[in-house]
């Protein structure tokens, strides 16, 4: 630690020079204040902690004025503890165990499929959208699947039955991108037929018309007719 002293009649001490600047220090607060993943209650601890860090006379400039629009935090305070467990799980190539819950159409957590236990071999954990998911193998369904990480109930069981190994011929980025928006259901092709004017918005993928239609995997777009165009796409459902 750098630790400036000034000579005097009363000896001053100070710190030369921190880990964090204070622009650094600002970057992780607006990350973690904009995070979708993280609870309010867990936002403020980590501000917090992020505030000692810096000098108390610092901290005061560390106050953010960001509004995140559409922004909503989770309820699951559990959250560091569940990705940690299934962190854990993928290292020790173990299968874990869990609960997992949903919405009903009145906005009430319940659980899915009346309290199954999910029993899963962990892959990867994927960051998606501002969201964790876990990837792994069900032998019950017999495939890869997804479980969003914020909904499982709570802290998973690490079993002592060794993960189903990943099969060679699998490949996390083409998975992710087959199942984007954690769509999983069989590919098929669609035609969107659209007028001539919205080819230049067409043409700006994936930045524009991904965000309006995320499920779509893979694009070709063609002319057709003096009014309209043709853009066919693979898409999972």
């Amino acid at each position: 630690m750098d630790i400036v002293v000034i000579h005097s009649t009363q000896c001053k001490y100070f710190i030369g020079s921190r880990q964090f600047e204070l622009p650094e220090l600002k970057l992780l607060i607006d990350t973690v204040e904009s995070s979708k993943f993280i609870t309010s209650k867990k936002s403020d601890a980590l501000i917090k902690k992020i505030h000692m860090l810096t000098s108390n006379g610092q901290v005061k400039k560390l106050k953010r004025n960001n509004y995140v629009s559409g922004r909503i935090k989770p309820n699951n305070e559990q959250i560091y503890y569940i990705v940690d467990t299934i962190n854990d799980a993928i290292n020790e190539r173990k299968q874990i165990s869990f609960s997992y819950y949903e919405y009903t159409g009145l906005k009430e957590k319940v659980l899915r499929n009346k309290g199954e236990i999910y029993t899963i071999s962990p892959y990867h954990l994927v960051w998606n959208d501002d969201y964790y998911y876990v990837v792994g193998y069900s032998e019950k369904r017999k495939k890869i699947v997804t479980f969003r990480v914020d909904r499982i109930a709570s802290q998973p069981d690490i079993l002592s039955a060794d993960a189903v190994p990943v099969p060679e011929d699998f490949d996390i980025a083409e998975f992710t991108k087959q199942v984007f928006y954690m769509y999983d259901g069989e590919e098929v092709l669609v035609d969107l037929r659209c007028d001539n004017g919205l080819m230049k918005t067409l043409s700006r993928l994936p930045s524009a018309f991904r965000q309006a239609l995320p499920f779509l995997v893979d694009i070709w777009i063609w002319r057709q007719g003096s009014d309209n165009c043709t853009r066919e796409c693979k898409r999972a459902i």
